[in-house]
């Protein structure tokens, strides 16, 4: 498997342009870009992480759906909304 960047300097440019302008009419215009430049990415980096993660631990669960989290135990947690 090729080495992929999934953190790049796009994603901490739109972190500090939505720490100026933190407001529901920035975020809709700029939605395309979150989940091309954000969003995206890091599920792809959660993705290909998950099988190291379980390696270092059986107890550790990397799950990149949009409403679980990496929890211990073994089990995956619900994100509470």
């Amino acid at each position: 498997m090729a080495s992929q960047t999934h953190i790049t300097p796009e994603l901490f440019k739109f972190f500090r342009e939505l720490k100026r302008k933190n407001n529901r009419e920035w975020f809709q215009k700029n939605k395309s870009r979150y989940e091309e430049v954000v969003r995206d990415p890091l599920l792809e980096f959660i993705s290909e992480f998950a099988p190291k993660l379980h390696k270092l631990s059986p107890y550790l669960v990397a799950d990149p759906s949009r409403k679980r989290s990496i929890s211990a135990a073994g089990g995956v947690k619900p994100v509470s909304s």
